[in-house]
């Protein structure tokens, strides 16, 4: 029942984003973490950990969120590079200029994005996202890409920002 709250709520700020020039376009719940190859899942899930990406007059944000705490990493997306495995797989690379809400900290950090596109009965694509930042933290994601508007839009605008860049 918990989680029907977290995606209404989810949804609900999702749409209030979607109406002013930041619309958030994909959102990934996350149901598996890792710091420095130590799992803490349970603090992710218990936390409401999600990972977000959003338009920003034509850039790309994205932002590391965990509700509960009101806290978040965030901030631009650089230097993007696809890699299409195959239709069921696509990689995303790219630099994330980050600030943290909790710390103050800032810095630049090399993000693996992946997304396994569902093959049967599903309910969502899965993602992978692997965080290595320049202090040498490690953080690895995965879960369930449970928004994103459609494949196109969210393909879309990761295309449009790679093009902004050149």
């Amino acid at each position: 029942m918990k989680t029907i709250y977290i995606l209404i709520a989810l949804v609900i700020h999702v749409i209030t984003f979607a109406q002013d020039d930041n619309p958030i376009f994909g959102a990934v719940q996350v149901t598996y973490s890792s710091h420095n190859n130590k799992e803490d899942s349970y603090y992710s899930y218990e936390n409401e950990r999600y990972l977000l990406w959003e338009e920003s007059n034509g850039n790309i944000d994205f932002a590391n969120v965990i509700l509960v705490q009101n806290s978040h990493s965030m901030g631009s997306v650089t230097s993007i590079k696809v890699d299409k495995v195959n239709q069921f797989h696509t990689i995303y690379y790219f630099d994330w200029n980050y600030s943290n809400s909790y710390n103050e900290v800032k810095g630049v950090a090399n993000v693996k994005f992946e997304i396994h596109k569902r093959k049967g009965v599903e309910e969502y694509d899965q993602a992978v996202v692997a965080i290595t930042d320049s202090k040498g933290l490690n953080t690895l994601y995965k879960g369930n890409l449970v928004y994103y508007k459609n494949e196109f839009i969210f393909h879309y605008n990761l295309k449009k920002a790679i093009d902004n860049q050149k």
